[in-house]
C-alpha cells in the first residue's frame, strides 16, 4: 500500500464519519470513542485518522493517549501502513490533523480540510477536495 492510498484511505474516513473520535468531557482525543444513545446503551464506534486503521483485533484500550509513533511501535497499526519512516511520519501527521482540529466540533471537518492539504503537500500527494453537494 502506497502513501498516496494511506492518505486517501484515512481523508475518506474521517469525511465520511464527520466528526472527531474525540472526548469532551476529558477534552482528549481518541483512537477510538464510544457513543451511546439516551438509554445509556453503546450506538456506534468514532476512530480518529490513525484509529480508522487499527483492526478490532489489534485494538486495546491501552493505546489510548499514545503518540502515533508509540502506536506504530506497538504494532496496533497493520504493517503495510507502517512499512517505511515516510509512512509513520505521515500517519503522525495525519493524526496530528484529526486531533488539532477535534477541540472545536462545529468546525472539525473545515479545520480538518485545511491541514490536510498541508500534509498533502508535506509528503507531495494530491490532494482532492471533498465532493460539493449540487442542489436539485
Amino acid at each position: 500500500m502506497n502513501s498516496q492510498q494511506i492518505f486517501d484511505e484515512i481523508v475518506t474516513h474521517i469525511r465520511t464519519q464527520g466528526q472527531p473520535a474525540y472526548n469532551s468531557d476529558t477534552r482528549q482525543c481518541k483512537y477510538r470513542y464510544t457513543l451511546f444513545d439516551s438509554d445509556g446503551n453503546p450506538s456506534g464506534v468514532l476512530k480518529c485518522a490513525v484509529g480508522a486503521i487499527i483492526s478490532d483485533k489489534n485494538y486495546d484500550h491501552k493505546i489510548e493517549g499514545e503518540h502515533a509513533f508509540k502506536v506504530c511501535q506497538l504494532k496496533a497499526v497493520p504493517y503495510k501502513y507502517r512499512n517505511s519512516k515516510k509512512k509513520i511520519d505521515m500517519l503522525s501527521d495525519l493524526q496530528n490533523c484529526h486531533d488539532r482540529s477535534a477541540s472545536h466540533p462545529e468546525y472539525f471537518l473545515r479545520d480538518f480540510e485545511r491541514r490536510v492539504q498541508f500534509c498533502a503537500e508535506n509528503f507531495n500527494l494530491v490532494y482532492t477536495p471533498p465532493q460539493q453537494q449540487t442542489k436539485g
